[in-house]
């Protein structure tokens, strides 16, 4: 009798490990089948200043902010007609205002012409207070602004605080200033932007920067932000700010790290830092980040920013529906791609 009950709990614990294998089995088919899927999925070529990076077509791609030498460029879809009328608005406004000497604000206009069509403002006059060698002193300032419009895209130029003749420099901006298609990101060597590019090897002040953001618009689950910046690089390094980060130290067990370390992706040296997450309602997300290592005065080099992060869904589920291996593989082919667009010699010239 001892050996049947022997025998028939030695069945049922082959039974249980045999479920348990197909489970598991079952399991890393369907991670194998995402992993697979990440990376035989199309791929768009997106432009992000001086680099490229191959996005998913699954994920929609768009463009935050962008400076270059100091002037913010903010990239719209429009009308010429919709152009006209904000522009004839913005001179009524600025003619009708008063500077800080109380004459009016609008002090020139001077017209664009070309490719890009449009107006340059100076306005705003003020006074402003400088010590120089215990020497006090007043300079005037002014602001400058342009509005450029071509083939239905407007872009407005702003510099905040400038001197008078800083207008030279918004003008060889402009001159070398083109509408870029979406797909076009390698014909020309430059820095791309929200549907344009400023053409050239060149970088006056050796400081420009752009973002762009991807998600799925069929789930708000999974959000991707990079970052190139040239002219300014973080404190620390990312592995010294993980290591310093209070967050985790008070709170070890909510942070598995994935992987961690030094990562060379193509010509950009990094580091990498790939975290699950476990927030205090038990809800599980992924948090994945590398930045490079950026050279100094180099606008080939610039600090890059990736990041990956999933669990934003705000249903019932108490964690992110990929598995840390499908995240792993959607993040890897997404940044195995990045790398500097070619930057030929001989496509320097803006034509």
């Amino acid at each position: 009798m001892h050996n049947i009950r022997s025998s028939l709990r030695r069945i049922s614990f082959a039974i249980i490990v045999i479920i348990i294998a197909i489970q598991v089995s079952a399991n890393y088919e369907s991670g194998q089948d995402m992993v697979t899927g990440k990376e035989m999925e199309p791929a768009n070529v997106v432009c992000i200043g001086r680099v490229l990076v191959d996005m998913p077509t699954s994920l929609i791609t768009t463009y935050g902010m962008t400076y270059f030498a100091g002037w913010h460029i903010n990239t719209s879809l429009e009308s010429d007609e919709k152009f006209e009328v904000r522009l004839r608005d913005r001179i009524r406004d600025l003619e009708n205002a008063r500077n800080a000497y109380g004459s009016r604000s609008l002090e020139f206009l001077k017209a664009v012409n070309g490719e890009l069509e449009g107006t340059i403002f100076q306005f705003d006059r003020e006074s402003l207070k400088v010590v120089e060698g215990g020497v006090v002193s007043h300079k005037d300032i002014v602001k400058i602004e342009a509005y450029l419009h071509g083939h239905g895209i407007s872009f407005d130029i702003s510099g905040g605080v400038r001197h008078e003749n800083e207008i030279g420099q918004l003008e060889d901006l402009i001159r070398n200033m083109r509408v870029r298609e979406p797909g076009d990101v390698l014909s020309k060597n430059g820095f791309c932007f929200d549907r344009g590019i400023i053409l050239g090897s060149e970088n006056p002040t050796l400081s420009e920067g752009v973002t762009v953001f991807a998600g799925d618009p069929t789930s708000n689950d999974i959000a991707v932000v990079i970052d190139s910046s040239a002219g300014a690089r973080a404190t620390d390094t990312l592995l010294q700010r993980t290591a310093a980060s209070s967050i985790r130290k008070e709170y070890p067990s909510s942070f598995k790290n994935l992987r961690i370390g030094t990562r060379r992706i193509n010509e950009h040296l990094g580091e990498e830092v790939l975290t699950r997450v476990i927030e205090d309602d038990g809800r599980s997300n992924h948090s994945f980040m590398w930045e490079s290592t950026p050279v100094k005065q180099d606008i080939y080099h610039p600090q890059i920013t990736m990041e990956l992060s999933t669990g934003h869904n705000n249903n019932d589920s108490k964690k992110t529906p990929f598995t840390d291996e499908e995240a792993i593989a959607l993040w890897d082919r997404i940044t195995m791609t990045l790398r500097t667009r070619p930057a030929s010699t001989s496509q320097n010239s803006p034509d």
